[in-house]
C-alpha cells in the first residue's frame, strides 16, 4: 500500500469509529501497519483512491506545462 494514501484510508475506514480528525485516523492506520496488519480495500475505497490518483496526476500534469 502506498503511504501517500494513509489519510484517505484512515478517513474512509476509521474516522467515524475513532470520532477524531483525519489526522488521528491516519495515525491509527500507520500504527496498524507498524503492527504488521494489512488493510483490505473495499470497492468504495478503491474507487476513492482511483479518483484521488487521477486528480493528483492532473495537478502534476498542470505543473509540468
Amino acid at each position: 500500500m502506498n503511504p501517500a494514501y494513509t489519510s484517505v484510508i484512515g478517513a474512509h475506514k476509521y474516522q467515524r469509529l475513532l470520532g477524531g480528525t483525519v489526522h488521528v485516523a491516519a495515525a491509527f492506520t500507520i500504527a496498524r501497519r507498524a503492527e504488521g496488519r494489512r488493510e483490505r480495500f473495499t470497492p468504495a475505497l478503491r474507487q476513492r483512491i482511483s479518483k484521488l490518483r487521477l486528480r493528483l496526476l492532473a495537478h502534476a500534469d498542470a505543473l509540468m506545462k
